[in-house]
């Protein structure tokens, strides 16, 4: 999965939306939102294609797709960023106004040389038969 850097923002494999440690909450309906605009950074989003890309279906009102952006707006908002980041382009749609940068993913841990070396096995041996002090 594709990870975005959206100025203070990362968007973690489409999953979530995180400020620095913080966990921004997002409604799934904002998070995709959102990630589709981060898929299309600094282009004009035509209304029909958002809709189309967010919600799967075309019977969507202007007024539910203004209602989104406006609550995903307020979100990022009171994350510490300026609700300008997504812009209406009246007429015609939706631009998030940022570079989006994508994040390679990290790649899984591996064990270091020494870890993967066989602790030696130590064998407790019986004193000298007899023997009693």
């Amino acid at each position: 999965m594709l990870s975005f850097r959206v100025g203070p923002f990362l968007v973690k494999d489409n999953d979530s939306l995180w400020r620095g440690d913080t966990l921004v909450a997002l409604s799934p309906l904002q998070l995709r939102l959102f990630c589709f605009l981060c898929r299309h950074p600094q282009q004009v989003m035509e209304k029909s294609r958002i809709v189309s890309a967010v919600w799967g279906h075309a019977d969507v009102s202007d007024v539910s797709l203004a209602r989104a952006v406006h609550g995903l707006r307020v979100r990022l908002a009171q994350a510490g960023r300026p609700s300008e980041m997504i812009r209406n382009i009246y007429g015609r749609g939706y631009i998030l106004t940022q570079p989006v940068q994508v994040v390679e993913p990290e790649p899984a841990a591996q064990p270091s040389p020494a870890a993967s070396e066989p602790l030696p096995v130590l064998v407790a041996t019986a004193g000298p038969s007899g023997a009693g002090g």
